[in-house]
């Protein structure tokens, strides 16, 4: 997630847990401007008799929820992001052993270093560096039963250890999806600032269930509830940052989606979403309009707005948050894809 305001793109590399290696380059930079080169791929693979391998930086996807994904620790897509097309990588070797078509292993060691509350790695500019606390160690196993694709995973992840498991199938024409993890927090987490009180990182349970149904006139509806314990209500400062340094899915405890999309016509699909927090009665809305203009060119039209209480400054000259949503500006945005 890292910055809160690209988080809707996801075309800018700004998460870096999971990353030993400093792979940016910043060519220019001043007052009004900067160039950034920064690397999101560069791996091998090695098919062997019994298992798959990929070494190096690489996209790592795992869970299968809509909105939120407790089981997706490797730098998981934020609710608010329409563009899924492209996620950055992590410096990690995963090994895939299939039992069978539908079922195997997964098992991943990602190689990464501790970020403050900045977001920024907290053994200041080094380009080659990893720790114990950053990186991860993670097995998962997977296979379906009657019809039910199930999940469980766990072990080292940034800041501790996870254990959770997934659950997706159908019922007649319903879709349900449902995840769950649990968190174990490591001692000598970054504090975080002396006024918010806490660690960056702490103890939390996570869990998701979704449904969704597909209709035969393009008509998709998609529904989510998230239970989030490391969301704070009551102090949405600490909360923020942990959300902006990807910590946590959400600032809020209770928060629901609702996705609507319809295709007007074989080249025009519109999408609603709809997100709320029941902790503080904040929404976001996202209407979205896609044109296929041609095979390999995509034009995007849309908006990101934000409701709810806005954030005041104290009479000591400090800014308070008041409500999740409401924390963001509203954004109007025009994406044009050419696929090539």
């Amino acid at each position: 997630m890292g910055g809160p305001d690209s988080a809707l793109f996801g075309v800018e590399s700004v998460d870096l847990r999971y990353r030993a290696i400093d792979a940016t380059w910043v060519w220019h930079e001043d007052e009004n401007s900067s160039a950034v080169l920064f690397l999101d791929r560069f791996n091998a693979g090695f098919a062997l008799p019994k298992a798959d391998i990929i070494v190096g930086r690489q996209p790592i996807t795992f869970g299968k929820a809509f909105f939120w994904n407790p089981l997706d620790v490797f730098l998981p897509f934020d609710p608010r992001q329409f563009d899924r097309d492209y996620k950055p990588g992590v410096d990690a070797l995963r090994v895939d052993y299939p039992f069978g078509p539908f079922s195997g292993m997964t098992f991943v060691a990602a190689a990464g270093r501790e970020v403050d509350g900045t977001g920024q790695f907290a053994d200041g500019d080094s380009t080659v560096s990893a720790s114990w606390y950053g990186s991860a160690l993670l097995a998962r196993g997977f296979t379906t039963w009657k019809g039910w694709d199930l999940s469980l995973q766990g072990g080292k992840i940034y800041g501790g250890y996870q254990l959770g498991g997934g659950l997706v199938g159908e019922i007649g024409p319903i879709a349900l999806r449902t995840e769950a993890a649990y968190f174990s927090a490591m001692d000598g987490s970054q504090p975080l600032p002396p006024s918010l009180g806490g660690d960056l990182v702490e103890d939390s349970f996570t869990a998701v269930v979704g449904i969704g149904r597909w209709f035969d006139n393009t008509l998709r509806l998609e529904f989510e509830y998230l239970f989030n314990s490391a969301g704070d209500p009551d102090n949405l400062d600490g909360s923020f940052v942990r959300f902006a340094t990807g910590t946590i899915l959400q600032m809020s405890r209770n928060v629901t989606g609702f996705l609507v999309s319809y295709e007007f016509l074989p080249i025009v699909v519109g999408q609603l979403v709809w997100l709320y927090s029941w902790d503080d009665s904040s929404n976001n809305l996202q209407p979205i309009v896609t044109w296929s203009m041609a095979d390999n060119i995509d034009l995007l039209l849309g908006a990101s707005i934000n409701v709810g209480s806005r954030p005041v400054v104290t009479s000591t000259g400090q800014v308070e948050l008041q409500s999740e949503f409401g924390t963001f500006p509203n954004l109007y945005f025009m994406q044009f894809k050419w696929y090539f």
